[in-house]
């Protein structure tokens, strides 16, 4: 049973049904087997209300706790693209590092290459004793 039932509506259904039953016991019936089916009925219909009120106070906790779990939900996904966030923030944190120490890297490579540029084509000092040559 899917329908929805509003609680009221049954409580006043309920409240008929049982004023129906104190009528049916002040009625004079010509056979008290007519008398005796339509108790019979009666507490049958109020059975069944009662049932449906059980169901309604079921499926009223049913989806008070699926609230509630879709509120936690709600925060978790919350919670979630927050540090997704965070998380892309650091990412691109750690890309301009990785740029700034490449840069370094390159600038100190080029420096490198002109010591060594420069070292390889200095003039070594001779230093002269007579006919020898020494160099350093």
């Amino acid at each position: 049973m899917n329908a929805n039932v509003d609680p009221a509506l049954l409580h006043l259904i309920q409240q008929h049904v049982n004023a129906l039953k104190s009528d049916v016991d002040n009625l004079a019936f010509e056979v008290e087997s007519d008398r005796e089916a339509v108790k019979r009925a009666l507490q049958e219909v109020d059975a069944g209300l009662e049932e449906l009120e059980k169901r309604v106070s079921s499926v009223e906790r049913g989806m008070k706790r699926l609230q509630d779990e879709q509120g936690a939900m709600d925060e978790t996904i919350k919670s979630l693209k927050s540090d997704h966030e965070g998380v892309k923030c650091s990412i691109r944190c750690l890309q301009d590092e990785q740029a700034a120490m490449k840069s370094d890297q390159e600038d100190l490579q080029q420096r490198i290459t002109q010591v060594e540029e420069q070292t390889s084509s200095a003039a070594i000092p001779q230093i002269s004793c007579g006919n020898l040559i020494i160099f350093t």
